[in-house]
């Protein structure tokens, strides 16, 4: 029997201080080949690994390398930065806030399933009990691939 989330270990990932589309290879066919400046990488906790603002976002913090407006050409303004951040602040609001969690779930479980919402709530609670039947959870593998895979 699988462990509930609840009991399982946390564990830690690599987080990029600067992980942004500049610092991402990739080949003539979109298929990703490497990434590149890996300085002050660190480790955190998994379900913070992933959870700060792209660098380029928070450039008008610091006055060292932000150039607005003397470069508005090359720069974004600090009223458009704080535009973007507040946007990325909605997930972990939503995804923190009990009731919205339960929504954007049910929601995703519907879609990579093609089912209602009741029978997509069902599904969670049994995934949340260990009680997801084997077929149903290769097909909810399988939907959640598709669903976050890219093309090729």
């Amino acid at each position: 029997m699988e462990k509930n989330i609840c009991q399982q270990k946390e564990t830690f990932v690599l987080a990029l201080p600067d992980f942004d589309s500049q610092n991402i290879m990739i080949d003539e066919r979109g298929n990703l080949t490497g990434i590149i400046d890996w300085d002050n990488v660190q480790t955190a906790p998994r379900f913070l690994g992933h959870s700060s603002f792209p660098g380029w976002i928070t450039r008008d913090w610091d006055p060292v390398i932000y150039y607005y407006p003397e470069n508005k050409e090359r720069e974004i303004s600090p009223e458009e930065l704080r535009r973007y951040r507040q946007r990325y602040n909605t997930l972990p609001i939503a995804t923190t806030d009990d009731i919205r969690r339960l929504e954007i779930l049910r929601k995703i479980v519907a879609r990579v399933l093609s089912v209602d919402a009741d029978d997509a709530l069902e599904v969670i609670r049994d995934v949340g009990s260990g009680m997801l039947k084997k077929k149903d959870k290769v097909k909810l593998r399988a939907g959640l691939q598709a669903l976050l895979s890219v093309p090729r």
